[in-house]
């Protein structure tokens, strides 16, 4: 074991390396229990290469941790959260991915002895969690779940496949990023009603597709793979990353992870506590929809920029289009003239734009937020005017005594598109007739058009606590534990209709659901494990010819495993 006097010994400019190397030099916690199959110990380990490397006089960059906080890592969003409100942190945390250089700074130049008990813990979270991705890293995973299909909250992971398995490959250091994720997947076939035998029988998703094989039955897939370049407060990155805009936590109806990302070229700048005036956060990507979609090769251009105002106010703006595709306008020209003339040149742009608000302070002593977001179906560029409007409105309150935040959200997607059409209007689009989806998903809401849901929501996280339960099985105490827990009563796709597409596996039924889930997220030095599993009351509308009305329960389970060797 290497011993804390030889980790003085190196010098290294990166501040995040050097306090990490300082947070080792102190006795207590060098013997610590709960240090011992740490990430800081991989990193004294590391330090000695490091020290090699010097003294052989070879220039080789600082390691870092990966850049940024993932779009579904609930946990890490449950305390940046908690930070922001309580002015520990003075940059939005309304965007994701969000750059670890927007908050790392103000968390490593903190002084926890001023902070309030049950702050410190939250920051000593996040500390570890940036840690604990350094430089090189391999993971290799598995995942399964019982039906990837079903309408899932924004809690906890996203499922795109009954089955998979993964390898990762990953390295940060201060100006290069990079990860290579491949994903092996197998899938379950489908079981549509089958009116002539009044019941329901598996069909080959091969007799469904053979005609316009345009659904999502990729077997190897490389989302979550990305290359990324630094400079100051910039990045510059191309790959498939899950993005999330707005302060929705059950479902975000601008850009949410419920579609599998898009392979997006991407510049962006994160925030900082010293910006001039007021630290503001901006991205903007162009992405390369697929192959297979109804207009191949569309291109979606997204943008969002997002600031805080004050210390109680955090305020967003978010801008799509999707244009061009089978070849024709989708250049740079072509999308400068798409973008300001609104689509009044061809009409073959469809807009989405819209913008969310968030407020926080103390009632009675109690830490409660309120926020909206309004997301638009058409968008008039020049005007600057949203039109056919979709609003949702939250409450959140946090019990710090229980380490919990509570939420109360309420969306509702039915919106009007004239006299003439009512319903199927929200995300659709004439000449793009996925419209803003991918394979079936939607960029945004989760439940899509022609929804309304209420949902309430609990969001835990927990780190250094005894759990009976592994102590009596001989495991290792986790490090952290995230949960996450919702209630929602849910009315889907209320009209019982939607807009015909050659390539629809089967309609999406009209029904409504009294939905109880819950995620967990387990993490070790070495592994992590998720788990997610809901229990649905549904209540299904009959469709001629497609399914009977019925009332059933149904039960989801869907786990996760990742096991870090490097």
């Amino acid at each position: 074991m290497i011993q804390p006097h030889s980790l003085q010994a190196i010098s290294l400019t990166d501040s995040a390396f050097t306090n990490r190397l300082e947070l080792t030099n102190s006795p207590e916690l060098v013997n610590s229990p709960e240090l011992v199959n740490s990430p800081v110990r991989t990193t004294r380990r590391c330090s000695t290469l490091w020290a090699l490397c010097f003294s052989a006089g070879l220039a080789a960059p600082t390691l870092q941790a990966q850049w940024w906080i993932s779009a579904d890592d609930m946990g890490a969003r449950h305390d940046l959260r908690i930070l922001a409100d309580a002015g520990m942190i003075a940059v939005p945390v309304n965007s994701f991915p969000l750059d670890w250089q927007a908050v790392i700074p103000q968390l490593q130049a903190a002084d926890p002895q001023q902070w309030p008990s049950h702050l410190a813990p939250v920051r000593q979270r996040l500390l570890q969690k940036y840690q604990a991705h350094t430089g090189l890293q391999v993971r290799v995973g598995l995942s399964g779940h019982t039906d990837a299909d079903a309408p899932h909250a924004a809690i906890g992971p996203r499922w795109f496949e009954q089955s998979a398995q993964q390898l990762q490959l990953g390295y940060s250091d201060q100006y290069v990023s990079g990860q290579l994720q491949v994903r092996q997947r197998q899938f379950a076939d489908p079981v549509p009603y089958n009116a002539q035998s009044n019941n329901y029988q598996p069909q080959p998703i091969a007799q469904l597709t053979s005609s316009n094989a345009r659904w999502d039955e990729q077997s190897t897939v490389l989302d979550g793979s990305f290359v990324a370049a630094r400079w100051s407060q910039w990045q510059l990155r191309y790959g498939a990353v899950a993005e999330h805009y707005g302060p929705a936590w059950d479902g975000a109806t601008m850009v949410s992870t419920n579609a599998r990302p898009a392979p997006a070229m991407t510049l962006s700048r994160h925030a900082a506590a010293d910006d001039a005036w007021l630290p503001w956060s901006f991205t903007m990507s162009f992405a390369d929809l697929s192959q297979r979609a109804s207009r191949p090769d569309a291109k979606l251009w997204r943008t969002r920029l997002s600031s805080r105002l004050g210390s109680a106010w955090e305020v967003g703006g978010s801008w799509s289009m999707q244009y061009g595709g089978s070849g024709e306008n989708d250049g740079l020209a072509d999308w400068y003239r798409a973008l300001f003339n609104g689509g009044t040149v061809r009409g073959e742009e469809n807009m989405v734009a819209g913008y969310d608000v968030r407020w926080h302070g103390d009632i009675q002593q109690q830490a409660v937020a309120v926020y909206l977001s309004g997301t638009a179906d058409d968008f008039k560029g020049r005007e600057l005017k949203l039109l056919k409007v979709v609003y949702q409105l939250g409450l959140e309150w946090y019990v710090p005594q229980w380490q919990t935040r509570f939420f109360l959200e309420g969306t509702d997607s039915t919106i009007d598109c004239s006299d003439d059409t009512q319903m199927n209007c929200m995300y659709e689009h004439g000449y793009h007739p996925d419209g803003y989806r991918r394979f079936g998903r939607n960029f945004g809401f989760s439940y899509d058009n022609d929804s309304r849901t209420l949902v309430l929501g609990a969001s835990q996280q927990f780190s250094d606590i005894e759990y009976p339960m592994f102590t009596a099985m001989g495991i290792a105490v986790p490090q952290t534990a995230s949960w996450q827990h919702s209630v929602g009563w849910l009315q889907l796709n209320i009209d019982g209709s939607q807009k015909e597409v050659s390539y629809q596996r089967w309609l999406r039924a009209a029904e409504q659901r009294l939905r109880w889930q819950s995620a967990v997220q387990l993490t070790w030095p070495q592994h992590e494990w998720q788990a997610q599993v809901s229990l649905s009351h549904v209540d299904r509308q009959a469709l001629v010819n497609r399914w009977p009305a019925r009332q059933f329960v149904v039960a989801e389970l869907g786990v996760r495993w990742l096991w870090r060797f490097w």
